[in-house]
């Protein structure tokens, strides 16, 4: 036997236990051996199903009408001296974002797709 496997078996038997285990040790053992199965029993029960309700603005198609008409270019950039398109998507779309002087989250009138959109793209 060269080193390395005296070395692995001398490991092997350090794990092995010195001696017989108590009874309490013995029951914590069959304890969380069932806390186990009983883990393992509550993951084949069906799925919970919950239902949220949540509010969404529907903004429409004007903003990706608007990026197409620009170009797809950032009018910030462009005024500013910079590279107008920050970077190329994998299908070869330049990537840009519409953003609304006013936040339509705020649900001002005004607010809405046409009015603010057409003020400003941001690559």
């Amino acid at each position: 036997m060269n080193e390395r496997e005296q070395s692995i078996r001398n490991w092997a038997e350090s794990l092995k236990p010195t001696e017989a285990p108590t009874e309490e040790e013995e029951n914590k053992s069959q304890t969380d051996a069932l806390d186990v199965i009983d883990q393992e029993r509550d993951a084949l029960k069906r799925p919970e199903v919950r239902e949220k309700v949540s509010k969404q603005i529907e903004r429409g198609s004007i903003g990706q009408k608007l990026k197409k008409l620009n170009g797809y270019r950032c009018q910030l950039c462009e005024v500013l001296g910079h590279d107008p398109i920050s970077f190329v998507k994998a299908n070869g779309e330049p990537y840009v974002e519409a953003h609304h002087v006013t936040p339509v989250s705020e649900l001002q009138l005004g607010s809405g797709p046409i009015k603010s959109l057409a003020r400003g793209m941001v690559g």
